[in-house]
């Protein structure tokens, strides 16, 4: 079975494992150093024989308390649970057991305590689930059966500055990506991530990382608005934005430091690319949208445009009016 590119997100690490292009071989000595040029056109289809021992497929209870659309924006697994994120409903934060059985809600839809209008991000350490919630900016944390511990809130910092996952990193002590509208040619003078501590149920800025190593060359666009991409890798938060080119990390010592460099050679996306997005170039560059690490390999999903060893069409239903549209999709998996 050949499988180059999927559809949605959340299938990304299944697919990762059941097979995509492979950097095996010659790869740089540097195991810090992702050589993705010396790669493009050096494919090997990968035995999911030789990367897992099974694969589970769990189909989630759906009734009257637990509709889960076609489109879920963020799945976890923790604590033998399946938290899941549905964005058709903004409001939707569903528990199901390791079996798809539907358990409980985290919260619910309103504006009394403990309530909210809209979930962005969820992220989980040991035996807590935080919930960003961006208006009124706070994070809710439940346990897994779904009773809710506290209310942090964020109010002075979602005013300066635009929030985006908020990560635990230590007690009392959060990660987050933050998203700015100014001109490129002043993005050394704001941060790309915020250390934010908690104190007496609010948190506020305790750190700003720099911008660092970022590409210098600007093409006349006028926004930041890259959100990053950022997930856990045991006790450290990893990460990145294509700005940079490096997967950052940072653990309970609170520095920054540089995890892994991607070595995109001539395909690398240009700065003015990064800021406009323009059409008529897309097919040039390959970028990496998403990321997950294990303790041995890094999963990776590229969008190689022309590159891609095989592509295809589907069909993308628009949430508003129900109208479909055909997509290309160049995407591959790798394996590092």
């Amino acid at each position: 079975m050949r499988i180059y590119i999927v559809k949605r997100t959340i299938y990304l690490l299944l697919l990762c494992f059941l097979t995509v292009c492979c950097t095996k071989s010659n790869v740089s000595t540097d195991l810090s150093v992702i050589p993705v040029a010396s790669m493009v056109g050096k494919y090997e289809l990968l035995n999911i024989s030789d990367y897992a021992s099974s694969i589970t497929y769990i189909p989630l209870e759906t009734n009257d308390n637990a509709l889960v659309s076609d489109v879920i924006e963020q799945i976890i697994y923790e604590n033998e649970q399946f938290i899941v994120r549905d964005p058709t409903t903004n409001a939707s934060c569903m528990v199901f057991d390791k079996s798809g059985r539907y358990l409980h809600n985290l919260g619910r839809k309103g504006m009394g305590p403990g309530e909210y209008t809209s979930v962005r991000h969820i992220s989980t350490w040991n035996d807590s689930i935080f919930l960003y919630i961006p208006y009124p900016a706070k994070i809710n944390i439940y346990n897994k059966d779904g009773q809710l511990l506290d209310i942090m809130n964020m109010d002075s910092i979602h005013a300066t500055y635009f929030i985006f996952p908020v990560w635990y990193l230590k007690p009392h002590i959060y990660l987050s990506d933050v998203v700015t509208m100014t001109p490129p040619n002043s993005i050394a003078s704001y941060p790309r991530a915020l250390l934010l501590q908690e104190e007496n149920n609010r948190l506020t800025v305790n750190k700003e990382y720099p911008y660092v190593n970022y590409r210098v060359e600007i093409g006349g666009f006028s926004t930041n608005f890259e959100i990053a991409t950022m997930y856990r890798f045991n006790d450290q938060i990893r990460t990145y934005k294509a700005i940079n080119d490096t997967i950052f990390t940072v653990g309970p010592d609170t520095e920054m430091k540089t995890a892994f460099v991607f070595d995109f050679g001539k395909y690398r996306a240009s700065t003015e690319w990064m800021f406009g997005r323009i059409a008529d170039k897309i097919s040039v560059y390959i970028w990496p949208p998403n990321i997950m690490e294990s303790s041995d390999y890094l999963f990776i999903e590229f969008f190689f445009g022309k590159h891609a060893p095989e592509s295809f069409e589907y069909v993308y239903r628009r949430w508003s009016d129900g109208s479909e549209r055909i997509w290309p999709d160049h995407r591959v998996f790798s394996l590092f």
